[in-house]
């Protein structure tokens, strides 16, 4: 719930006891904490190359979504297939498969 009044946050966080109402108004717009940690998103800076970041950003305005969840899913799909006892790394499996010929599909 957003309202069209700007908060007034001297009066809040200088605890202003008569301003009751105020405090009250900016806790009822916090949102809620999710019972499941791991749906809190937290932030991690990464470095990308510019031609990294804008492939993300065609990826991202091609499927209508933002960057950051374009991440999270990359970052799930890796994680959720690579072995922690892995002799090669992933990206140069993949890289190989795409190397190969490709049959058309009738």
């Amino acid at each position: 719930m957003t309202s069209e009044k700007p908060i007034n946050w001297d009066s809040v966080v200088m605890g202003d006891p008569y301003n009751d109402a105020e405090a009250a108004r900016v806790l009822a717009e916090l949102p809620e904490v999710p019972e499941d940690p791991d749906d809190i998103l937290t932030t991690t800076s990464i470095r990308l190359r510019p031609s990294q970041r804008k492939a993300l950003q065609a990826e991202a305005a091609s499927r209508q979504t933002d960057v950051s969840s374009i991440i999270r899913e990359l970052i799930d799909l890796h994680l959720a297939v690579a072995p922690s006892n892995a002799v090669v790394r992933l990206a140069d499996v993949m890289r190989a498969l795409d190397s190969l010929p490709r049959q058309a599909v009738a």
